[in-house]
């Protein structure tokens, strides 16, 4: 008569890492792909770091370029020039000009959404919860012209 026993095994528990932007306080569970790698911690940690900014940095941009193309939108459908639309908007030539040519890294959120209104649209913001964000929800982005 045999018998089998099964052999306990225990996860250890999962490292963490917590880091700071913007006043919120960010924590990373386990290992990295940059750990997977066989980078050392320390480094793998600064990737980690550094590719948050970068979300963060995109989803910023993100924002930035959909009022930019709002504001733009607007500009060509009005037929104004750049004289025009400075005027109109009480900015400086350069500053359109940057609206127009979609620099918008060079103008900030705040400028954009006056720009906006000034053309009589609203601009809204809606926060939902990321782990629902998704859930049944199709995101449909037009298609711009460049």
């Amino acid at each position: 008569m045999t018998t089998t026993t099964k052999a306990r095994t225990t996860k250890a528990p999962a490292k963490k890492h917590a880091f700071v932007r913007n006043g919120q306080t960010y924590v990373v569970e386990g290992r990295s792909v940059f750990e997977d790698l066989g980078l050392p911690r320390q480094r793998s940690r600064e990737l980690v770091e550094h590719a948050f900014d970068e979300v963060l940095a995109q989803r910023r941009n993100d924002l930035k370029s959909t009022l930019v193309d709002a504001a733009r939108d607007e500009i060509l459908s009005l037929g104004l020039n750049t004289s025009q639309a400075a005027d109109y908007l009480s900015m400086t030539r350069p500053r359109v000009s940057d609206i127009l040519n979609r620099k918008f890294d060079k103008v900030s959120i705040d400028a954009i959404v006056d720009v906006v209104h000034k053309f009589g649209k609203e601009v809204r913001v809606q926060v939902v919860d990321r782990a629902t964000a998704n859930s049944g929800a199709k995101t449909v982005r037009a298609s711009r012209k460049r």
